[in-house]
């Protein structure tokens, strides 16, 4: 399911239907990893910090799925 679907009528093929559940998470993750002053991860390139944001995003959903929120 969709975090943000479009209405029908606004899409322009079937396989767009919107951000995923997990892109939504990972985006909020993310925004806290850049907003969040850690000197350790700083100096890491950007696809180091969108595999953290995943990695956070996956565990959220499993999580979401189990119960355990």
């Amino acid at each position: 399911m969709p975090a943000h679907p479009l209405p029908e009528f606004a899409l322009p093929s079937k396989n767009e239907l919107g951000l995923t559940m997990r892109d939504y998470f990972a985006a909020a993750a993310l925004n806290a990893l850049l907003s969040t002053p850690r000197t350790e991860t700083k100096e890491d390139p950007p696809a180091r910090y969108a595999e953290i944001a995943y990695a956070y995003a996956d565990a959220m959903l499993v999580a979401r799925s189990t119960g355990l929120i």
